[in-house]
């Protein structure tokens, strides 16, 4: 991703105290050390939800919960893979296509290719799984990194982004490249500022007084089955807004269309996302603006009679992008107020698309009741956690407040470092 600079670059260096567990599982699962080991943090997004696929800025943090991959050479040709944090053991030949876990293995391999002589791969870590910080991208890229070592490859790390995106697309997810990005690029201390049109990172300092607080909603924030489509159904409404617009503006919202290729502050486009329908169907959407619903709906699989709300999306993909720009302005001053409000802003934004869920809107409250400045859902939503805002003084009390409410232990953001391998 051209413009990146070198923020957050793999480090190749092994991290001293976590691989443990991972190297002791690899001894135990397949009798031989591991060749390689690559760790890869969680997200939390502080700001800017559901808005990366329309190329509008976002701005998340990489937490201390990671993923670790050890691997090395099978001997068979064939690809095993072994997981400490449930799952057991598979295999995959390449012709197959596996469940669970593993189909996100299944896909770094594809992207990735593997040696001659087959590979086998152990999974291990304290990041929690479909619970919405951002587990499958982080195995994603972790298997991938590990097999182009193996492979006597370091990619760039845009390149290696573009490799995630592509493998964690081809599973029918629609989604964009801020998990990959945040993943390869995080600074350790810092939230990370991505641009997409044009390409740019920006480290963001979180000053010592600001905390974070993540907590759990008590569901889990799948990405199969009624929370893909829901979820494709908000990505792919994106590039209906987005073409739409483009079509009353005279401007070409390039392809896939995206409102970030359109820029939030083109003269018009306010008074063209305020004209959209409530709704409309994607095969209406695409006569419209002259283009087949496949060509909008791409990989996601959407069918054409789906209904999109676009005038929703619409509101909140431009609410959304001027947020992210507050929330970053809001950081740099330290301004802990204004950041609980803009964060209550985004939640009630995100609220009207459909991703919170009576657990969100529960742990969020008990947050903001125990002394957050405010809080929201962090990710895609539709269950997995949310994340508040308050000073360091009150962690406790908030920490407590979300246990009370839900019944899992919530946990204080430490900003960290991205991909590191060796």
């Amino acid at each position: 991703m051209g413009g990146h600079g070198t923020y957050g670059a793999p480090t190749h260096r092994p991290r001293p105290g976590v691989t443990a567990a991972v190297v002791d599982a690899h001894r135990r699962a397949w009798g031989v050390e591991p060749e390689v080991i690559a760790s890869t943090p969680g997200r939390v997004n502080l700001m800017g939800d559901h808005v990366d696929y329309a190329l509008l800025p976002v701005l998340p943090v990489a937490i201390q919960l990671r993923l670790q991959v050890a691997a090395g050479r099978a001997g068979d040709g064939r690809v095993h893979g072994m997981s400490s944090l449930g799952g057991g053991k598979l295999t995959f030949t390449g012709g197959e296509e596996p469940a669970g876990w593993f189909q996100y293995v299944a896909a770094a391999v594809r992207a990735a290719g593997a040696p001659a002589e087959g590979a086998v791969l152990t999974v291990d870590g304290d990041l929690p799984h479909t619970g919405g910080l951002s587990s499958s991208s982080a195995l994603v890229l972790a298997v991938l990194a590990a097999l182009l070592k193996l492979q006597g490859q370091r990619p760039p790390p845009g390149e290696l982004v573009a490799l995630a995106v592509a493998a964690e697309r081809s599973l029918g997810i629609a989604g964009g490249t801020m998990d990959q990005t945040v993943i390869v690029h995080a600074v350790a201390g810092s939230a990370l500022r991505i641009d997409f049109a044009p390409p740019g990172l920006r480290a963001v300092p979180i000053p010592e007084e600001v905390a974070f607080v993540v907590a759990s909603s008590g569901t889990t924030a799948a990405k199969g089955g009624s929370a893909r489509d829901a979820y494709n159904t908000l990505s792919i409404g994106a590039r209906v807004v987005a073409a739409l617009a483009g079509r009353r503006l005279g401007v070409d919202p390039g392809s896939p269309p995206a409102l970030g290729t359109l820029g939030v502050q083109a003269a018009g486009l306010c008074t063209a996302i305020e004209s959209l329908p409530a709704t409309i169907s994607l095969a209406d959407a695409a006569e419209g603006v002259g283009r087949s619903p496949s060509d909008l709906a791409g990989e996601s699989g959407l069918a054409p009679t789906a209904r999109l709300p676009v005038a929703a999306i619409g509101a909140h993909l431009i609410g959304e992008a001027r947020r992210v720009d507050a929330t970053e302005a809001a950081l740099r001053e330290g301004d802990i107020t204004e950041l609980g409000a803009i964060m209550g802003d985004s939640h009630e934004s995100l609220r009207r698309l459909g991703t919170v869920t009576a657990g969100l809107d529960r742990v969020t409250e008990a947050m903001s009741e125990g002394g957050a400045a405010g809080a929201r859902v962090t990710g895609a939503g539709f269950g997995g956690y949310a994340v508040g805002v308050c000073a360091r003084d009150r962690v406790p009390r908030v920490l407590a407040a979300a246990d009370d409410a839900i019944g899992e232990p919530a946990f204080v953001v430490r900003p960290s470092e991205g991909l590191s391998y060796d």
